[in-house]
């Protein structure tokens, strides 16, 4: 993470990373809960497989040794 961020930005990057890292097993459940029974699994399936390709695309930042 050191090299994405510079040292005065580096505890915010962690402190994102860690919280992402504790929601997802946190709201996941929830989210996926109430959209499965307002639609179906498929549509969540789809929702969730663009949602991620979405977000890998934009926040992968390229780094170069």
């Amino acid at each position: 993470m050191q090299d994405l961020y510079a040292l005065l930005q580096l505890p915010y990057g962690l402190a994102f990373w860690t919280a992402a890292a504790f929601a997802g097993p946190a709201l996941g459940p929830l989210l996926s809960g109430f959209s499965v029974y307002a639609e179906n699994w498929r549509w969540y399936v789809s929702f969730l497989q663009q949602l991620v390709m979405c977000t890998a695309c934009c926040l992968m930042l390229i780094t170069y040794p």
